[in-house]
């Protein structure tokens, strides 16, 4: 190859006359478009030979070619090439950890696919790419092959992975450190020799990458304590013939803490007082560089929330290495205060942009901030049905003080759903469903869900509308229409049967960030039903009450949700109370209150974790006017199974009516906990596993802690084919008697 590019370069003088035309020989697979596009000389030039030389250089690196010749012939340039063969079929065969969508991003990457020619050396930056992360992974006995079928003019490609066994480490030694124990700098480092944690961690894996991550953490940790002059002395990695065992020696030099004498702030606009707050409250202690860091980036936020959109905060360390102190001296330039000209929103092909305007915290005319800007970015991915949102500011190049913010979204492939549900519960039976989901309806953000459920007890359907934006103000309204049909013979709960049409409206105002309160009407009829199993209870609610009811009802409620990287919580509370607007109508009250918080206690490899998740749930509901001290018997609370106290018979707790049927309640209390932690020697897998313990009964009037029912046991769950699935392994803690207990218990389809 090198000696025809030679050769032609002979052929052609210092300076060609002009180019008339330019013409390829050779071309099979590549297009003439795609060939002329790759010229840098174009007809009427006059290439010297250096720009030959180039072009020559150009076409080598398209990959599209293995020889390339170039001559002039009559003020004619003719290009002549020979194509590289064909890819017809590549495959990659014998990779498990390294997931095959993963390899063939790196395969779309280098363009090593079918219809695209084979160039060997993109071949080799294919597998040593595989090499460098299966290295990282700890394999460094992996052996990647490539087997070729060549043709006369394609090839078939397999690349054929061996993976090895991997590299542990089988001892870790440190020397030089006084201050840091090695059981702490081990755990800093996160690396270990194999032990039963490490299978889920994987801290006795060894790799290069890895290994200098660590190092990189351990100096960190020095530096954020303080020991400035901490450095690694000598590294040594000793491997075993067969490179699986490793043993690592760490010489370090600790030196001592410097403290942080003080922190000045110089330039145009001071800090806010809870800045120098925060200052202050890190000054005379040993040096800590996040904590300097955190400061810093506290200093921009303010000055990006004042409106200086590309404000510039320095610091500069004075060290007084015989008294061991540091001084900072953060400077800032604010530059100037910056106006959003223009809000562009990119990338949403269905959605319409007004719509995603509205929930941007920001307007174009406005100061710059910051914070709106991260605020507004959050609000529109909790909207559902967005995958990403990124912003980027661009200064308006004509003038210093206005800037244009550029939103790119990128929306789920599909947001609009029709779904089957299918779920069971020991006692509840059969949960029959389906579910027609517009969530971003016709572009317009609005949903639209049409949806049918039957179980054990109920028949439902309902057609529901959702305007996320009702008000500029970001309030939202929901509107619903359904019918349900209830009969509750086959189930522990008292006897009956009725028919439910109804219909309501419901409003959404979002008072802060993460709080908002809803509040709305709603409107059933209900129609009772001869039933041949009626309690003693329930006719007399009927002789008293009749069989037909409205039931014109006002809600109010309240939900906070905050999120961290480790912890979720959430908290609701609803209230509704029936008013007699109509004849007949029900006239009652109930108030629910229910908390949920996810707690992360520790994060092992693959995302697993162990976690802790405690749900209480209280709620009381209570009858007026013609309804005094009657709660109607149907909008009384249960309890027993999945979501109140497992492993109790569904709807089993509780007073019993004549049948010896659960009543219900006037009050619920429940409190679920579980921790939860993955599966010993088991990766790569769909289930969780949790100890729980549930406390929880109901009651007619008075709250009576000695008739909670306790249960605690083992649950594993799962989502398969997104489908949620339990199934819990119980004991009775308070052995109470008359008490339906299941040992063993499980559910589909719920929220567990």
């Amino acid at each position: 190859m090198y000696r025809n590019f030679l050769l032609c370069l002979l052929t052609i003088s210092t300076a060609l006359a002009q180019v008339q035309s330019i013409e390829f020989k050779g071309l099979k697979h590549v297009s003439k478009g795609t060939a002329y596009e790759l010229l840098e000389i174009k007809a009427g030039d006059e290439p010297t030979q250096k720009e030959i030389s180039n072009q020559i250089k150009a076409l080598y690196a398209s990959g599209y070619f293995k020889d390339v010749k170039i001559e002039s012939v009559d003020d004619v340039l003719i290009i002549e090439v020979k194509e590289w063969p064909v890819i017809s079929s590549i495959t990659v065969k014998g990779n498990k950890e390294i997931k095959d969508e993963n390899i063939n991003q790196v395969l779309d990457k280098l363009q090593l696919k079918p219809g695209h020619p084979f160039n060997q050396v993109t071949i080799n930056q294919f597998i040593a790419s595989l090499k460098n992360q299966y290295h990282s992974l700890g394999y460094l006995n992996v052996k990647i092959e490539e087997v070729k079928q060549l043709h006369k003019q394609s090839v078939n490609l397999e690349v054929v992975i061996d993976e090895g066994p991997i590299s542990t480490y089988q001892s870790i030694k440190f020397a030089g450190n006084k201050i840091y124990s090695v059981l702490k700098i081990r755990s800093v480092m996160n690396i270990a020799t194999t032990n039963l944690l490490s299978y889920f961690t994987g801290a006795n894996v060894y790799s290069e990458q890895k290994l200098n991550e660590s190092i990189r953490q351990l100096k960190n940790f020095y530096y954020d304590h303080g020991y400035l002059d901490f450095e690694i002395v000598k590294k040594q990695v000793t491997f075993s013939g067969e490179k699986t065992r490793v043993s690592l020696l760490l010489d370090v030099y600790e030196g001592e803490a410097y403290t942080l004498k003080e922190i000045v702030f110089e330039g145009k606009i001071p800090p806010s007082e809870a800045i120098i707050r925060q200052a202050k409250r890190i000054e005379g202690r040993p040096f800590s560089r996040i904590k300097l860091v955190n400061l810093l980036n506290a200093y921009r936020e303010y000055l990006g929330d004042l409106g200086y959109a590309f404000a510039d905060v320095q610091d500069q360390n004075s060290v007084d290495k015989d008294q061991r102190t540091i001084s900072i001296k953060v400077k800032s330039d604010p530059k100037a205060v910056y106006t959003i000209r223009k809000i562009d929103i990119k990338g949403n092909r269905s959605t319409q942009s007004n719509f995603l305007r509205n929930f941007l915290y920001q307007s174009e005319g406005q100061r710059y901030s910051q914070k709106e800007l991260d605020d507004s970015r959050a609000r529109l991915m909790n909207l559902g049905y967005l995958d990403s949102v990124q912003y980027t500011l661009q200064p308006v190049p004509t003038y210093h003080d206005k800037v244009d913010v550029i939103y790119d979204v990128k929306e789920k492939e599909s947001v609009n759903s029709i779904m089957a549900q299918l779920g069971y519960e020991n006692g509840g039976g059969i949960v029959l469903g389906a579910n027609l989901n517009f969530k971003n309806f016709l572009g317009s953000g609005q949903q639209v869900t049409l949806s049918s459920e039957h179980n054990k007890t109920t028949d439902t359907i309902s057609l529901t509308h959702f305007d996320p934006f009702y008000l500029s103000s970001g309030i939202t309204r929901s509107t619903k229409l359904y019918y349900t049909k209830v009969n509750s013979d086959n189930v522990s709960a008292t006897d009956y049967r009725s028919d439910n049409l109804g219909g309501g409206v419901l409003y959404g105002v979002p008072v802060s960030k993460i709080d908002h309160i809803n509040f709305g009407l709603n409107y059933e009829y209900t129609k009772l039903k001869n039933s041949d199993t009626l309690s003693q209870n329930v006719q007399d609610f009927i002789d008293s009450h009749g069989t037909s009811y409205n039931n014109t009802s006002g809600k109010v409620g309240w939900t906070r949700k905050t999120y961290r990287d480790d912890a979720q919580f959430s908290q609701n509370f609803h209230s509704e109370f029936g008013f007699p607007l109509l004849d007949n109508d029900i006239t009652y009250y109930t108030f629910d209150y229910q908390f949920k918080l996810n707690q992360r206690l520790y994060q092992f490899k693959n995302d697993n974790e162990i976690a802790l998740e405690i749900r209480p749930h209280l709620a009381y509901g209570q009858g007026y006017g013609a309804f005094a001290g009657d709660l109607p018997f149907f909008k009384r609370y249960q309890a027993g199974g999945f979501g109140t106290v497992r492993n109790f018979k569904i709807y089993s707790l509780g007073p019993k009516d004549s049948n010896g049927d659960s009543l219900g309640g006037d009050i619920l209390t429940t409190l679920n906990t579980n921790l939860y932690f993955p599966i010993p020697f088991v990766t790569d897998n769909p289930f969780k596993t949790a100890i729980f313990c549930d406390v929880g009964n109901v009651y007619l009037s008075d709250y009576a802690p000695s008739e909670l029912r306790v249960s605690a046991g083992l649950m594993v769950t799962a989502s398969l084919a997104g489908v949620p699935l339990a199934i819990s392994f119980g004991k009775n803690i308070s052995h109470k008697p008359g008490d339906q207990f299941n040992p063993i218990d499980f559910a589909i389809g719920m929220d567990f």
